[in-house]
């Protein structure tokens, strides 16, 4: 197993800025995105840009923070 920090898991997720300043987190190997179902429970679904539960905020330096909704 590779650990999670390793080189070659970096570009695993894309990070896609969205007009809102949120960003979306998608797996590249599945093409799903990192979703909150508003109970602190996270897993992938596919993408709808009308679910803010797979809006995310970044701080300054681009780490992901919280849920935005």
């Amino acid at each position: 197993m590779t650990p999670p920090c390793a080189k070659k898991n970096r570009d695993q997720q894309k990070w896609e800025p969205q007009n809102d300043g949120a960003v979306m987190l998608r797996n590249v190997a599945t093409g799903r995105y990192l979703d909150d179902n508003g109970a602190g429970e996270v897993y992938t679904s596919w993408c709808n840009t009308d679910n803010n539960y797979l809006k995310w905020a970044a701080d300054e330096r681009g780490n992901v923070i919280s849920l935005v909704s």
